[in-house]
């Protein structure tokens, strides 16, 4: 169903390999998951319209730091 789907995006979470939580979105209405945390090469759907340099920030900002 992801060919044509005008994605819905709506924040999730899954549980990685250390036992945490990892931030997901999730599309409503194909359910397509995109783990923002091994995204780090290309840009989140819904962050496309922002700048290389304040996404790389935001990227840092979010950080886990443990």
């Amino acid at each position: 169903m992801e060919a044509g789907c005008k994605h819905y995006w709506a924040n999730s979470y899954s549980i990685n390999k250390h036992g945490t939580l990892d931030s997901v979105l999730e599309c409503n209405n194909c359910g397509k998951r995109v783990n923002e945390s091994n995204s780090s090469s290309k840009k989140l759907p819904h962050l496309q319209n922002v700048s290389d340099e304040n996404y790389r920030n935001l990227q840092s900002m979010f950080e886990p730091r443990f």
